[in-house]
């Protein structure tokens, strides 16, 4: 039996109109809402989809009781279909709190450790060092520096757009 625990997913790129239903039916099985303790949300048109779009145009599908802290069916189904997409899950017994990235342009799943707000944690220690090489004006250690603290770059997550 998996442990359950609060998770996010926000979905954005470019989705065909003939995957939608396989999408609201990936939504559904998931049991999840687009609030904290909500309703399941349970689309059956593409309107439904764009009424709930955040202000970044993101589609934020959330559930307190997540298995594992995830949504396998959909992030496979996301994934198969090259849709992008970023999870935040928040810690719980020895679980860190994580964030996912799915981009088709990568080669994998992105994870990276954050904190239970869903944001990036990074080395103090390497962050410190790049600090140090700017003051010493070691611009080109300090690029290299945090260039290897923040790799892989992943890209900003694209609106959400259904196209025909």
């Amino acid at each position: 039996m998996s442990d359950r625990y609060a998770a996010q997913i926000t979905i954005g790129g470019e989705i065909q109109q003939k995957d939608l239903t396989g999408l609201f039916k990936a939504i559904t099985d998931e049991g999840i809402s687009t609030e904290w303790d909500g309703d399941p949300f349970q689309p059956q048109h593409a309107k439904e989809i764009q009424c709930v779009l955040n202000k970044d145009g993101h589609l934020r599908l959330c559930d307190t009781h997540a298995s594992d802290g995830r949504f396998p069916d959909l992030e496979q189904w996301l994934i198969a279909h090259r849709i992008p997409f970023t999870r935040a899950s928040e810690a719980k017994y020895e679980n860190d709190a994580v964030v996912v990235e799915y981009r088709p342009t990568l080669k994998q799943l992105i994870s990276r450790a954050a904190n239970n707000q869903g944001d990036t944690l990074i080395s103090y220690e390497e962050a410190l060092n790049a600090l140090i090489l700017l003051k010493k004006k070691e611009t080109e250690k300090a690029t290299r520096c945090l260039e290897h603290l923040l790799r892989p770059i992943v890209e900003p997550l694209p609106p959400l757009k259904l196209v025909a």
